[in-house]
């Protein structure tokens, strides 16, 4: 929730003000990979989300519960999103930063 609101404020801020139009292209591309990032995050970790608040509505949801098999299901969609999330950022870094792709190039000698 943070996460969303943050950002939201952040780029909200930033167009409404005529900072916007003074933006670097390189500040320009930095704002867009936040932005990326956390819509990533978000979109990754809704599982998650849901898995928690359905855990509190119906106790019954849970490990050895009556809708066991349910909650197995969302919890493994919850797992492989999370890790995705984690596995996604390396890519859109190599993709959207030239100083991180020469940094991970020099540093893999690539």
């Amino acid at each position: 929730l943070c996460v969303v609101v943050f950002t939201t404020i952040l780029i909200l801020k930033l167009r409404k003000a005529s900072v916007w139009q003074s933006l670097s292209k390189r500040d320009k591309e930095t704002l867009s990979m936040v932005a990326l990032i956390a819509i990533i995050l978000i979109i990754c970790y809704t599982p998650s989300a849901v898995l928690c608040v359905l855990t509190v509505i119906e106790p019954e949801f849970s490990v050895g519960g009556k809708y066991f098999q349910t909650y197995q299901l969302f919890w493994t969609f919850a797992v492989v999103f999370e890790n995705v999330n984690s596995s996604v950022n390396i890519f859109l870094y190599l993709k959207m930063s030239s100083k991180y792709r020469s940094t991970f190039r020099s540093l893999f000698r690539l």
